[in-house]
């Protein structure tokens, strides 16, 4: 273990990382000297040069692992390092290539492993945030990911999670509501399973970390049956969802359980 005894908080790698902060350097080798062109941006008690970046470019080095535990502000650094630098190549593009851009970036980690499909809700969080993308694209980019999904159903457990993942951070900050998720499905002719596993999923997470939070939304989003079951579901598959799922049928809406 280390602290960081001194570094630039000026530079986008470090901001919002505490003073002192903790790191792993788990090696016995160490730079020394580096290139004219180079510049030291943090430092520890024992290594002078524990960061450094290339003078007008966007190349840093660490001698720490930002990656681990241990490094308290880790996750901090590299969301800097990634969140920033994407979001200022995605503000260059046109509303259309943003959803091209949203649209890739789920399609290619319905294969990859939970922690890297929450990484992208939270880099999708950060460029609504910076007001680098609206929630419009966004919600286009997501509507092209679904026209792919009707061609690819027998991939709905690995969909379900991807989708679970990345809408999560979403949905409990606001950005995007219960009631636009249910509002890209409109249009599916055929009954699959995912929008209700999706939505029932979501709201039970949600739950799980603030109830009233999530009754609320649940409230507001005035799901029904034909909503949530859409393309034709029969009722008796429905009934064991829904009951599955902690889910119940009340006035002609779904609440929970």
């Amino acid at each position: 273990r280390a602290h960081l005894g001194s570094f630039d908080s000026e530079n986008v790698l470090f901001k919002g990382v505490r003073e002192n902060s903790q790191v792993w350097m788990s090696h016995g080798d160490t730079i020394t000297a580096i290139p004219d062109n180079f510049k030291t941006i943090a430092s520890t008690d024992k290594v002078a040069i524990a960061a450094y970046q290339v003078t007008g470019e966007k190349m840093w080095g660490v001698q720490f692992h930002p990656e681990v535990f241990h490094s308290e502000d880790g996750t901090q650094m590299l969301r800097n390092f990634v969140v920033d630098d994407v979001a200022e190549e995605v503000a260059k593009f046109d509303e259309e290539q943003q959803k091209v851009f949203v649209h890739c970036a789920i399609k290619s980690l319905l294969n990859h492993t939970e922690v890297e499909q929450r990484r992208v809700g939270v880099l999708l969080l950060k460029l609504l945030e910076k007001k680098e993308i609206t929630v419009e694209t966004l919600l286009g980019g997501l509507e092209m990911v679904l026209a792919d999904y009707a061609k690819l159903r027998k991939s709905n457990k690995r969909a379900l999670l991807a989708f679970r993942n990345m809408f999560f951070p979403l949905l409990l900050n606001g950005e995007v509501k219960v009631g636009q998720i249910v509002e890209l499905w409109k249009n599916k002719d055929h009954y699959d399973g995912l929008l209700a596993e999706l939505v029932f999923d979501l709201m039970n997470s949600w739950k799980n970390i603030d109830r009233a939070a999530a009754e609320k939304a649940m409230e507001e989003a005035k799901l029904t049956m034909d909503s949530v079951f859409i393309g034709g579901c029969p009722v008796i598959v429905a009934e064991r969802v829904l009951k599955n799922n902690h889910m119940a049928e009340k006035d002609g809406r779904i609440v929970f359980a």
